[in-house]
């Protein structure tokens, strides 16, 4: 599959998704957000194995984590990218009120490694928002590029406990 129709599917999938999200109101306890974060990557069809929340601290901003299942059999950028926006715009509706710089983590658990990639709320709201107002392709494009810009990505070994090199794993296991 071309880069191209690689895009048109994200794309799609991305404008699905900010269509079906809820408007949130009243604020909500830490407890209440990873129920609707779980919620809503359930309702998405990711199978959830774990929501959780890191708070701010001196060293950083705070982090929320999607831990799924990973959609696919072999890590394709255009499968991670999906999960991840899909993970990054559940997690972002949950999370609006919260600081603009926490940060929105899809960890997709596949084989023994734990994927995670990370983009901060700021950017997930402005693409969202980019998406909804959005009329033509080339519009949505453009939000898709900016959010899949720059991203934090990390990889942990389930197995040895420890984080390893994330262009050496690329390099190794991804396909395309």
């Amino acid at each position: 599959m071309s880069r191209l129709k690689h895009a048109h599917v994200i794309v799609a999938v991305a404008v699905a998704i900010v269509a079906a999200l809820p408007a949130l109101g009243a604020a909500q306890s830490t407890d209440q957000k990873l129920a609707r974060i779980k919620a809503g990557l359930e309702r998405e069809g990711l199978k959830v194995l774990e929501v959780r929340y890191l708070p701010a601290d001196r060293n950083g901003p705070a982090y929320w984590f999607g831990v799924t299942a990973a959609v696919y059999s072999q890590p394709r950028w255009p499968d991670v990218a999906k999960q991840a926006l899909v993970s990054w715009l559940v997690m972002n509706e949950t999370t609006l009120s919260d600081p603009p710089d926490s940060m929105l983590m899809s960890a997709q658990v596949w084989t023994k490694y734990m994927i995670q990639i990370g983009q901060n709320n700021k950017l997930v709201s402005e693409f969202s928002a980019a998406l909804k107002a959005a009329r033509t392709d080339a519009e949505k494009n453009a939000a898709v590029n900016k959010v899949l810009g720059r991203f934090l990505v990390r990889i942990f070994d389930l197995e040895r406990n420890q984080f390893v090199d994330a262009k050496d794993f690329v390099n190794k296991n991804f396909m395309d």
